[in-house]
């Protein structure tokens, strides 16, 4: 008897685990579909969690050398006047990727004293919904995605999932840097 309520419990509770995982970022938190800030989802209750871990172990000691490194060729790169960081995300807790690299980009931005008024972040599901405005002019066709804007022209559009767009080899802000700094 004991067992089968235990069982019972663990199903009930995985159950509940489930509904809460939707693809729509509303389900969960106030951030809605479309443009919002940084700063709707450092405080959101429904992504702090992740957002501030993410931020605070990157990037690990091995590859501090590195990270600081990439921030300097940034820093020394970016425009205000010229430069912006649009990313396009869907953080709700289907979407792992987004829970890993935006807090990534997040922090080289930030390391670099990129301002926050520079970075542009919508908010989307998986049918990239509430994205209308962007998703023509950058070519978005999947999220998340990171594009380094100079003057309107998209000067790289990283997708994490691609080997393409974020090769083994080098690291977000490694891509970051070379996005910043071309002519």
């Amino acid at each position: 008897m004991v067992m089968r309520t235990l069982v019972f419990t663990a199903f009930c509770a995985f159950a509940l685990l489930l509904a809460s995982c939707t693809d729509s970022p509303t389900a969960t938190t106030t951030v809605k579909l479309g443009k919002t800030t940084v700063e709707a989802i450092q405080t959101s209750a429904a992504y702090k969690g992740w957002y501030e871990a993410g931020y605070e172990t990157y990037p690990s000691s091995a590859g501090l050398q590195t990270f600081d490194s990439s921030v300097q060729v940034i820093k020394a790169a970016f425009d205000p006047a010229v430069h912006k960081m649009v990313m396009v995300v869907k953080p709700n807790c289907g979407c792992q990727t987004t829970q890993i690299w935006m807090p990534r980009v997040m922090k080289a931005l930030d390391a670099a004293g990129i301002p926050h008024d520079n970075v542009d972040v919508w908010v989307t599901d998986s049918h990239l919904s509430g994205i209308d405005d962007i998703k023509g002019k950058y070519n978005v066709r999947v999220a998340p995605v990171f594009i380094v804007v100079k003057n309107d022209a998209v000067m790289s559009a990283i997708d994490p999932t691609s080997p393409y767009d974020l090769p083994t080899d080098k690291s977000i802000e490694q891509v970051l840097a070379g996005a910043f700094a071309k002519p």
